[in-house]
């Protein structure tokens, strides 16, 4: 049985990294709402996304050499957003907040 688990789990994640290679040559503006000065820089500044792919998309087409590191739920001034933690080429670590109250507890 844990043979099973493991062999899907290892199919799951190499067809999740194969999706991600292939999946940022398909457009992502409908997915996302730009506004103004958002930048994905802090909770004002955030990015409205659809999906979470395309908060993935989003940081992969402006950082493409970074690195995921965690994602994480936070809640503020109840407004649901995902904070995403990058390592950048320089081993910096970078969050980029994506508001994600259009979809967020809808399914």
């Amino acid at each position: 049985m844990r043979i099973i688990y493991w062999v899907l789990v290892c199919a799951f994640v190499s067809g999740c990294s194969s999706a991600t290679k292939t999946a940022s040559s398909q457009p992502i503006a409908a997915e996302t709402e730009q506004r103004g000065d958002a930048d994905a820089s802090s909770f004002e500044k955030a990015i409205v996304v659809m999906s979470i792919r395309a908060e993935y998309e989003w940081v992969r087409a402006r950082y493409p050499d970074s690195k995921m590191k965690r994602q994480r739920l936070v809640f503020e001034k109840g407004t649901p957003y995902d904070v995403l933690t990058f390592a950048m080429p320089d081993g910096k670590d970078r969050d980029f907040y994506f508001d994600i109250s259009k979809f967020y507890g809808k399914f």
